[in-house]
């Protein structure tokens, strides 16, 4: 049985459901041209306008995936941050035709065979939950709703917005993170590797490449194409580790370095100003979906921090959001600077108060208060 699509435009999703299932063998292996395998259940699809390619799609799907529910008002455990309510199974991302449903290209989309996609989540925990789907749960759990786990983005620096994101909460601590895009050049999928140089507490160094990495692709830039974050696992006997990342286009990988550090070694390094440089861009991007990764959970999802909300208002403006100054003013106070012009005429430019809190060894927004009311 096929599940339904979500997410894509109408005039193409019947005829999309009609042609992808064909006879065929296990998922991603032996697949005929015109389709899916039998026993292949579609959990999500959107098209790939926002790339020029009107006639092409990304299909989500499963190959007979099993249905686990969360027990009904049971407190979220750390694991349950990026599945909540989830289909269990062999997970696909596949490339189509529109609006034939002809399959181009599949690539599996979890660290092992089995992935648990999420069909009902808490909103701010990781993958976007549109408000407007938001419930209270029965036996008074944490409200949830549908999450849009294709949330098509720039997650390359590249000002298209061609690419997407997944999670896997293992533990508490730790939120690995891949990301899938359609490469218009060779009109394929690519998920794309981090080749990082790491540098132990001894200054030992090596290379390793990964497909998933910790909150990489949960964080926005701090600049055009450069990531930076750290994470502290000292607190449970680990390490801190600081990322510095950037977008090589010409490789199509993310290369940078991961460097280790004892506790009482660390350098001192402001990364609530990064997390801060980090969500004023993705604003002057339009990218409501990696702001909002930046705020406190509670926050996430309501006004103002909304990232459909976000997407729209500052995806439309004619002059985009521009951060102007940054400064400390206290261990989790700052004061940013900033401007923009909207369509309309009307102007910004003013400062607003920023405070942060942390939130699993990240600092994220708690609070902004604007001095001039925009």
């Amino acid at each position: 049985m096929v599940g339904a699509v979500r997410g894509g435009a109408v005039r193409w999703a019947a005829a999309l459901i009609a042609g992808l299932l064909v006879a065929g063998a296990a998922a991603g292996q032996g697949m005929r041209a015109e389709g899916l395998p039998v026993g292949a259940q579609i959990v999500e699809s959107a098209p790939l306008d926002g790339m020029g390619r009107p006639d092409r799609a990304l299909v989500l799907w499963m190959q007979a995936p099993r249905r686990v529910e969360r027990p009904a008002g049971e407190p979220y455990t750390c694991p349950d941050r990026t599945r909540g309510s989830h289909w269990h199974g062999p997970a696909r991302l596949s490339l189509v035709t529109v609006p034939e449903g002809r399959v181009i290209d599949t690539l599996p989309v979890g660290p092992a065979d089995a992935f648990d996609l999420p069909f009902r989540l808490a909103p701010g925990l990781s993958y976007v939950v549109p408000a407007e789907t938001v419930e209270p749960a029965p036996g008074g759990g944490p409200a949830e709703g549908v999450p849009r786990l294709l949330h098509l983005y720039d997650g390359t620096g590249d000002g298209r917005r061609g690419e997407v994101a997944f999670y896997d909460a293992q533990a508490c601590m730790g939120l690995a993170t891949t990301l899938f895009g359609y490469d218009p050049e060779a009109d394929s999928l690519r998920q794309y590797p981090v080749v990082l140089e790491v540098v132990d507490p001894q200054g030992r160094r090596g290379v390793r490449t990964d497909l998933w990495v910790d909150y990489l692709h949960a964080r926005g830039p701090v600049a055009l194409g450069t990531w930076r974050h750290a994470i502290d696992y000292t607190g449970r006997g680990g390490l801190l580790e600081a990322y510095d990342v950037r977008f090589d286009p010409a490789r199509g990988v993310f290369a940078g370095t991961l460097t280790q550090y004892e506790a009482d070694r660390a350098p001192p390094r402001d990364v609530g100003a990064e997390t801060i440089a980090a969500f004023y861009h993705a604003l002057a991007r339009g990218d409501g979906m990696v702001a909002a990764s930046m705020v406190v959970p509670e926050k996430r999802g309501r006004r103002p921090y909304d990232p459909a909300e976000m997407t729209r208002f500052y995806g439309g403006l004619a002059v985009p959001l521009q951060l102007t100054a940054l400064r400390r003013d206290g261990p989790d106070r700052y004061t940013v600077s900033y401007r923009w012009a909207s369509s309309d005429k009307s102007r910004c430019e003013t400062e607003a108060a920023v405070t942060l809190r942390d939130v699993d060894g990240f600092p994220s927004i708690a609070n902004i208060v604007p001095r001039e009311g925009c």
